[in-house]
């Protein structure tokens, strides 16, 4: 399926905050950038009342930064960035109103699911299935 048939279907069955959702996406590009491509394919679409919501929709800045995360003991490195996008992904979830001690408190949760043990990425034995 291409990107603008994957934009029309969802402009078609599904609510505004998706759109926000998509804007949010990691790994797209900047938010800013995604929210107008967005807005131009919603205007390709003829949907004018999702296009108008979104257009006035300001993106809103995530709350946690790196500082945050060091001082509740996540690695710097790459596994930041992953850490960041786990954290991302749960705001993105809470339609953006998770404050940053509320996205900190998801951080044990995190930790556990990725190994983390005293601020350093632990690899799982492997288990012979």
């Amino acid at each position: 399926m291409s990107r603008n048939n994957f934009i029309q279907r969802l402009a078609n069955n599904y609510p505004f905050s998706v759109f926000q959702q998509l804007c949010m996406q990691s790994g797209l590009g900047k938010p800013k950038d995604i929210k107008e491509y967005v807005e131009e394919l919603l205007k390709l679409h003829c949907r004018n009342d999702l296009y108008e919501q979104l257009k006035v929709w300001e993106v809103p800045r995530f709350p946690v930064d790196g500082t945050t995360l060091k001082q509740n003991g996540c690695p710097s490195g790459k596994i930041m960035g992953i850490i960041i996008g786990k954290l991302k992904e749960q705001w993105t979830k809470d339609e953006f109103k998770s404050t940053k001690e509320e996205l900190v408190s998801h951080l044990p949760r995190i930790y556990e699911d990725l190994n983390i043990v005293d601020g350093k990425l632990v690899k799982k034995a492997k288990t012979n299935k």
